[in-house]
Parts: C-alpha cells; structure tokens; sequence
C-alpha cells in the first residue's frame, strides 16, 4: 500500500523514541508546546522550549550515533512548534510497538511520526503545528 505524500520533507529524522518522549515530556513541564529543530553542521535534532519573561527553559538534544540515527535537512535550520500533549500521545501510542521512530516535517507543516510495526506494519501518526497569529 502507497502512503501518501503530504509534504513533510525538509526534515526526516530516524530517532530514539525514549530520548524523544523523555524531551518533549521535560518540554511540557515548562510549557505547553515545544519546538522541534534540526540543523546541519553539525547534525543534531533538538526539542525545546521556553517560557517568555522567564528564565524557565527545555533543552534535549538528541546526537548523532546515540539518540539520532538518521538525518536529512535540506536547509541549514528547520524549525516548527507542536502541542506538547499531541506528540506525547502519539509517542505512547507509538512506543508499544517500537523504539526507533522516523520524524518528519517542514516549518509551520505538519509533523508525521512513524513506528515500524513488527509483520512489515507502519504507525504513522500526525500532528498540526501550533502557529502563533501574527
């Protein structure tokens, strides 16, 4: 079966789904959305937050060969806010069946989760990102 294509593709990131919960789970205890970022030079893939007009912040970052398996960013820096609720539900979803998960999104894009299921399956999940209106 195709999946289909929904433009997440200026990041793909293949990740510890643990060191993943474990980041945004720190996020939400600071504020209730977090950041998900990728840079090149160096790879790294970090989830972060901050709350304005305080010193209260988030940082987890997930490295190259210990947390981060795979990465691909087509630009320098790519960056977008997502509900911290959201993705922890989907990450509990997902975690049952497996511990390494495919992260893919764009800025301001929905962000695609996927799980690879034991049988050949896909869990592939999706959330919206929260826009602040300008």
């Amino acid at each position: 079966m195709d999946l289909p294509k929904l433009g997440l593709g200026e990041v793909s990131a293949k990740v510890d789904a643990v060191a993943l919960k474990q980041g945004v789970d720190d996020a939400g205890k600071v504020e209730m959305f977090c950041w998900l970022e990728a840079r090149r030079s160096p790879d790294r893939f970090v989830v972060w937050t901050m709350k304005e007009g305080t010193f209260q912040s988030s940082w987890a970052e997930l490295a190259m060969d210990t947390s981060l398996f795979e990465l691909s960013c087509l630009a320098d820096q790519v960056r977008s806010q997502y509900g911290v609720e959201h993705l922890l539900v989907i990450l509990k979803a997902g975690l049952q069946f497996s511990e390494v998960v495919k992260v893919e999104f764009s800025r301001d894009w929905s962000v695609g989760v996927t799980f690879e299921l034991p049988l050949n399956g896909v869990l592939r999940l999706w959330t919206a990102p929260r826009i602040e209106p300008k």
